[in-house]
């Protein structure tokens, strides 16, 4: 896997260098590892633009990802141990969210150093922002760690929903301040109150990025 892992990355950045050259603002924002990354989501090309943005090695970075489209078969297992991906259910429930929240712990626990989260939940088909769930909240407040907020730009026009080939064109990360969780509560209640918080304030620091591009 090794070998997997390094000709990925160099092919993402032969990619990234060619074909689809891309402009990475704001790197000196990004705090020392571990950390988390949440960013709008509008191709699949985007979870290897944010891990050639950090400016670290693919395989110290991973991806939270959904369960029922990732992991079936063994094209799907090996695509998860490629991109150190983490499952998610969709379905939200108490027990599927502890199952996150210790997926994600783990993946920080085996040395790994920055986890991209897509607070969308799946891929935008207009390109436009969708409105954030919870999860990226409830990854902050019950980890403790920084989260930069990042918004993407141009994967939507070189790789769409639906669309099997790559679009040459220019594309570019831009990234935010770091944010920092509040405190984890004992109590049930408050948590909620501070996972719905903190996701509306990530949300709100996304959408300020993407604003402030021409």
């Amino acid at each position: 896997m090794k070998f997997g892992h390094r000709a990925f990355e160099l092919w993402c950045r032969g990619v990234f260098k060619t074909w689809c050259p891309l402009r990475v603002y704001g790197r000196e924002r990004l705090p020392p590892p571990p950390f988390v990354m949440c960013a709008n989501h509008a191709s699949h090309m985007d979870s290897a633009m944010l891990m050639a943005s950090t400016g670290r090695r693919f395989h110290e970075c991973g991806m939270v990802a959904a369960k029922d489209y990732f992991f079936d078969g063994p094209q799907g297992a090996y695509l998860s141990r490629l991109m150190n991906l983490v499952p998610v259910d969709r379905e939200c429930t108490r027990a599927t969210l502890r199952d996150y929240v210790s997926q994600c712990r783990s993946f920080f626990d085996n040395g790994k150093q920055i986890l991209i989260v897509f607070p969308e939940g799946t891929r935008s088909m207009t390109g436009e922002l969708q409105e954030f769930r919870r999860g990226a909240g409830i990854l902050g407040v019950e980890l403790g760690l920084p989260v930069v907020p990042v918004y993407v730009r141009g994967s939507f026009r070189a790789w769409p929903k639906g669309k099997s080939l790559i679009r040459p064109g220019r594309v570019s990360v831009h990234l935010g301040a770091t944010l920092t969780p509040p405190e984890r509560a004992e109590s049930t209640r408050v948590r909620f109150v501070a996972y719905s918080a903190f996701t509306q304030e990530v949300e709100a620091a996304v959408r300020r990025l993407a604003e402030s591009q021409p």
